[in-house]
């Protein structure tokens, strides 16, 4: 009887260990291009990226570079900061998408990554920014 309690037990802990690792897929080593926000607009008119690597995220800001730490997990969690970018100017219209860009990241809580797509979401999970995988 023992032994059956031990090896449901140890089933369980692989279970949770294997359950949790699938919940949470690393970003690390991914490259993506801004798709969609839940701004007005079309976002895909500008260089907009997101790089990770070694908990960094950096990339093209529309006409910046951007670069900071970010955490992803456990579970869906996300954060990002501080923040630093490079301080070029460009046209208006790039500029404006840059800064709804940084609004918008400095909202992110939470992401999704299913297939080709990064979803980074507010603490109630609505979609900020949707990015699609870089080749």
């Amino acid at each position: 009887m023992r032994r059956i309690a031990a090896f449901v037990t140890l089933a369980f802990v692989l279970l949770a260990g294997c359950t949790s690792m699938a919940a949470t897929p690393t970003l690390d080593g991914s490259a993506w291009q801004l798709a969609d926000w839940s701004e007005s607009g079309d976002p895909s008119a500008f260089k907009i990226t997101a790089n990770f690597a070694e908990g960094q995220m950096a990339g093209k800001s529309g006409v910046n570079n951007y670069f900071g730490p970010y955490t992803a997990g456990p579970g869906d969690k996300f954060t990002i900061g501080p923040t630093g970018s490079t301080m070029m100017a460009g046209p208006p219209e790039a500029m404006e998408a840059e800064q709804s860009f940084f609004r918008l990241l400095e909202q992110v809580r939470t992401y999704r990554r299913t297939g080709g797509e990064l979803t980074l979401a507010d603490a109630d999970s609505k979609a900020l920014l949707t990015f699609t995988a870089s080749p």
